[in-house]
């Protein structure tokens, strides 16, 4: 990891969190009125975090010409893409930890305060799925110019959701898998349930992330750039 890039990554990612943390507060407090319970990691209002924050994370920058200008440094360009994904997806995690905390905090203020146990295993989920969609948000964004690749994530979740809820046995299938592949999540409370615990889940979250990266590299290395903006 290149501390330097994940700095700067980060820093080009104040704004958004920063508007994102305070839509999120402000729709927040009435919804949790009439809730009893968290949301879940891959509610629509927590999972916007992340695909907004990783928003054209590589295509910004292949757009604009910075990238070529970076890459003229010894820095190879696996390592932009791995540190690039770093620092997105510790923005994500942050935003949708702190959302999860104000969150806890206004169910606690209405007599509804969540287990311990509860609110461990829902902050891991929430860390898990910003790390797996800030990974295909990088794949997408290292082939697409600028912001399409939440336009594109956005089309193709839709459909696989559409898809998944139909009655055809293998459209539903396709849907599903779709969904899968856009959403890379660990359900925990399903994993440490089984006896035994069922690592399988864990082992093919890791390898999806990886796939993602791995492929997001590999297209990384196949562009021409150019120091323009395009």
């Amino acid at each position: 990891m290149n501390a330097a890039l994940f700095r700067a990554t980060l820093a080009g990612k104040r704004t958004p969190v920063t508007i994102l943390f305070l839509l999120a507060f402000a729709v927040l407090l009435p919804l949790i009125v009439t809730r009893d319970q968290l949301s879940s990691a891959h509610d629509t209002g927590v999972l916007l975090l992340p695909l907004v924050i990783a928003a054209g994370v590589i295509g910004d920058s292949l757009s604009n010409g910075t990238l070529a200008l970076l890459l003229t440094r010894p820095l190879r360009r696996r390592d932009v893409v791995y540190t690039k994904w770093m620092a997105v997806a510790s923005a994500s995690s942050a935003a949708m930890l702190a959302h999860l905390a104000l969150e806890a905090a206004g169910l606690a203020l209405h007599g509804r305060a969540q287990t311990l146990t509860a609110l461990v295993l829902n902050a891991l989920e929430r860390v898990l799925v910003a790390g797996g969609v800030c990974a295909v948000m990088v794949c997408l964004s290292s082939v697409l110019p600028r912001k399409l690749d939440v336009a594109t994530w956005l089309i193709a979740f839709l459909f696989g959701a559409i898809a998944a809820g139909t009655e055809r046995p293998w459209l539903a299938t396709s849907g599903e898998v779709l969904v899968n592949v856009l959403l890379p999540r660990v359900n925990l409370w399903r994993t440490f349930a089984a006896t035994p615990i069922a690592w399988s889940a864990v082992a093919a979250y890791v390898a999806q992330v990886a796939g993602a990266l791995a492929l997001a590299a590999c297209a990384l290395n196949e562009k021409e750039l150019s120091y323009g903006s395009e």
